[in-house]
């Protein structure tokens, strides 16, 4: 009688190894993100689906960006688009989450910022002990600048009638670069303050109600122009995320291993920027944010 060879191990259950494989916190966030973002955009899936997909999405995408080494200009672009189209099909419902907020009305938890004094306080002795900020001082005040250029624009565009603009959105972001600055000096009490009593921004604003953006070249109305300018340049702080380390995660990203509240807090502020702008009249499309 002739034996047969083969092998002596176990026979692979089918899917065994992938459920019994465990994910970082990048890995995580970015699957269960790119999974609700399909859905969003899938038009034959029934719109109830669809909305409540866009409120993960909108939640997991920053997830994403806080928790993901240069992942921050996606996630949060991603989010603000996941958010735009739950504000927009909530529209559509007769019943649903009534208390989602209109995305041109600036409203960003007053505590969402409250994360970045706290984490970047070098006086705080757990602070003290970490090897690598979540948030450098450099960031910090990019965004500040580019919240109060947006400040002066909008106090510019509110006193000359523009559709959007308005003295308290202004506020909004003065007061934010407020913040800002104020969490940078925290961190490093070296840090100069940047902001400026005038920005030179005569072209963006020759025409109030509308422009063409010069990074893509698109036309649109000029209040959305400068939100969606802010967000740009928030994420730019970010371009070389030098202060994320981690190792390879979900499709070639490096997982930071948590999500960190300071950057999140950073990643949601560019998000509503971003979103405010979709809803001033900005394109949401990935034509319009990812080149």
């Amino acid at each position: 009688m002739t034996a047969i060879a083969g092998g002596c191990g176990m026979p692979r259950v089918d899917g065994a190894a992938e459920s019994q494989q465990t994910f970082s916190a990048c890995e995580s966030a970015f699957y269960a993100a790119s999974a609700h973002h399909d859905t969003v955009f899938a038009a034959a899936a029934p719109l109830i689906e669809r909305y409540f997909a866009a409120r993960s999405a909108e939640s997991e995408w920053l997830d994403v960006a806080a928790g993901c080494e240069n992942r921050m200009q996606e996630g949060a672009l991603r989010s603000a688009q996941a958010g735009i189209a739950a504000w927009r099909l909530v529209q559509r419902l007769d019943s649903a989450d009534d208390d989602y907020p209109d995305p041109s009305s600036d409203a960003i938890d007053a505590t969402a910022l409250s994360a970045l004094s706290t984490q970047s306080d070098r006086s705080n002795p757990s602070n003290q002990s970490q090897n690598v900020a979540a948030v450098a001082p450099k960031q910090l005040t990019t965004m500040s600048l580019a919240e109060d250029r947006a400040g002066f624009a909008l106090e510019l565009l509110a006193a000359r009638g523009a559709s959007g603009a308005s003295l308290t959105l202004s506020d909004h972001h003065k007061t934010t670069a407020q913040q800002l600055i104020s969490a940078a000096q925290k961190a490093d009490h070296t840090v100069s303050d940047p902001r400026q009593k005038v920005y030179a921004i005569d072209q963006l604003i020759a025409d109030p109600d509308s422009a063409i953006d010069p990074a893509t070249g698109l036309h649109a109305p000029t209040t959305a122009i400068i939100e969606i300018d802010c967000a740009r340049e928030e994420l730019g702080a970010f371009a070389d995320d030098s202060t994320a380390t981690g190792t390879d995660g979900a499709s070639g990203a490096a997982a930071l291993g948590t999500v960190d509240p300071a950057r999140r807090a950073l990643a949601l502020l560019a998000a509503t920027r971003a979103k405010q702008a979709f809803a001033l009249g900005y394109p949401s499309g990935d034509y319009a944010l990812f080149r």
